[in-house]
């Protein structure tokens, strides 16, 4: 083959450029007429740049180390990609009058052969963008601030390829990227998790996601929400409002009659607020309150359901309930229902109940009230009834040992002990109590006289005693009803023993049957 050499080859004036074997060469520019244009065909170690007005290396390629710069000065390699834009950015753009729009792919084959087929393989990385920087040390560029990535999220297989979309940044004093948020192929969004188990699972060391709301004009103004809506997204089911326009509350809002229901442990059920404005516990949905009320659901437990705590307090009495629990209320029987109210103290009241009215009812009969008033009633069919008379409406106790009991027909029992008062004469321990008091029966000298006067009625504990010890005008009822058949019995006794001695004078003065006549005719009778 003949080979030609010229240092230069222009065309005529008004020529059509220089042709060579279909290639022509005119004003710069390089047409094929047929065929295809090829440089460097023998794969020479060869470089082809292009020049633009301001910039010798506009497009470069960079034929020894396989790369394409463009906009690169020199062309020198930044990392090893293939592809690289130096000193700008790349637009892809569409102008057409259709639907269709700009798009960037990345495809991934297992095949080393472009153009082959291979199935990729769960985890594989299909294709990403990083964000590099320049620390002022390393020289490889390798310095990652950024990226978001596309991974086989699953064992693809025909027409079947899941995929995840993965987010990095990278923390102070580091170079290398740490994944911070997932897409999964489910469409389950993780953050500071790569197995997210929800539609948002949010994971970390006390992980907070927090609402702000830059559009208010005041921090009273400022509101955040999170809604619910229904499967439609047309109705909203209900909300979390912080803030609602004018104040700083938190407001939990249930929209269409719907209850506020607190679960723990699983779908447990502890609390309700329910629609209609009644609240529950223990899974309850039908209280038996009004609007505003609380109903205590304990289903099958026993013993406590409502307790009061103070830190102040420190009664000590650990077998009843906690030291600091000051009052108690529990079932009484466990199939049974009724109530136990325990009071704890290490003072002296332990259960003080006071009632404060405005008006007083003074009437005395079967109908009136007082201010303070205990009410027992029995059950009679499905509502109640009054009690017999023989029934005890009321019982008081001192620990298990019963006191006092109060029956349905009014009578009052009182427990009477032990004590006596055989060694005193018991009317003027009477007589004392009563002349203690201003009131005496008879008001006369003599009883200025009685031998036993408020201290001696004190030491019998007829009366009691104020804290510095002086007797009052508390009365014990129970020891005063025996000191009054005590001295019932005594004069009865001393009444006897007159009549006998009578009995035994008029026998001596007029005979035994004169003196049995006068007997008979009296109505006596002596007892032996």
């Amino acid at each position: 083959m003949s080979e030609i050499r010229v240092d230069t080859i222009s065309e005529k004036t008004s020529a059509n450029g220089v042709a060579i074997d279909g290639l022509t060469i005119k004003d710069g520019a390089i047409t094929a007429t047929t065929g295809t244009v090829v440089f460097n065909e023998a794969s020479a170690d060869v470089d082809f740049r292009v020049e633009s007005n301001g910039n010798t290396h506009q497009l470069f390629v960079d034929g020894g180390n396989d790369r394409i710069y463009v906009g690169g000065g020199s062309g020198s390699s930044i990392g090893s990609n293939k592809f690289q834009v130096q000193n700008g950015g790349a637009t892809i753009s569409s102008f057409a009058n259709d639907s269709g729009s700009n798009q960037l792919h990345f495809i991934k084959s297992r095949n080393t052969t472009v153009g082959s087929q291979t199935i990729v393989n769960d985890g594989d990385s299909v294709g990403g963008i990083f964000w590099k920087a320049d620390d002022g040390d390393a020289t490889d560029y390798n310095n990652n601030v950024a990226g978001i990535e596309g991974v086989v999220d699953g064992t693809p297989g025909t027409n079947d390829t899941p995929g995840r979309l993965v987010f990095y940044t990278t923390n102070d004093g580091e170079r290398t990227n740490t994944e911070r948020m997932r897409i999964s192929s489910t469409g389950t969004v993780g953050i500071g998790t790569t197995s997210p188990q929800t539609t948002l699972h949010v994971e970390g060391t006390a992980p907070i996601i927090r609402l702000s709301d830059s559009n208010s004009t005041s921090e009273a103004d400022a509101v955040s929400k999170i809604q619910f809506f229904d499967r439609n997204n047309t109705d909203l089911t209900a909300e979390i409002i912080a803030g609602d326009g004018s104040l700083d509350n938190l407001i939990l809002s249930a929209h269409n009659n719907r209850a506020v229901i607190a679960q723990t442990n699983g779908n447990n059920e502890r609390f309700r607020v329910h629609g209609d404005g009644t609240l529950s516990t223990g899974g309850e949905t039908v209280t038996d309150v009004n609007v505003g009320g609380l109903t205590l659901q304990m289903n099958a437990n026993d013993g406590g359901f409502f307790s009061v705590k103070s830190s102040d307090v420190a009664h000590g009495i650990t077998g009843t309930a906690e030291t600091d629990t000051f009052v108690k209320f529990s079932k009484h029987s466990a199939t049974n229902g009724g109530i136990s109210i325990i009071g704890l103290t290490e003072d002296t009241e332990c259960i003080k109940l006071n009632a404060n009215p405005t008006n007083a009812v003074t009437d005395q009969n079967g109908s009136s009230v007082g201010a303070h008033i205990i009410s027992v009633s029995k059950k009679s069919g499905t509502g109640t009834g009054s009690f017999d008379g023989t029934g005890n409406i009321l019982s008081i106790a001192n620990h298990t040992a019963t006191r006092f009991h109060f029956r349905g027909d009014g009578n009052f029992y009182a427990d009477a002990g032990s004590n006596t008062f055989d060694e005193f004469e018991d009317a003027h321990l009477v007589r004392a109590y009563d002349l203690s008091h201003g009131k005496g029966v008879i008001n006369s000298k003599f009883d200025d006289y009685v031998k036993y006067n408020h201290e001696k009625l004190a030491e019998l504990d007829l009366v009691g005693r104020e804290e510095d010890g002086t007797p009052n005008h508390f009365v014990n009822v129970t020891g005063f009803q025996r000191l009054h058949n005590g001295a019932i019995w005594q004069q009865y006794e001393k009444h006897e023993r007159l009549a006998n001695a009578m009995y035994e004078l008029a026998k001596a003065a007029v005979g035994e049957e004169k003196a049995n006549e006068i007997l008979k005719e009296n109505d006596i009778k002596l007892l032996n």
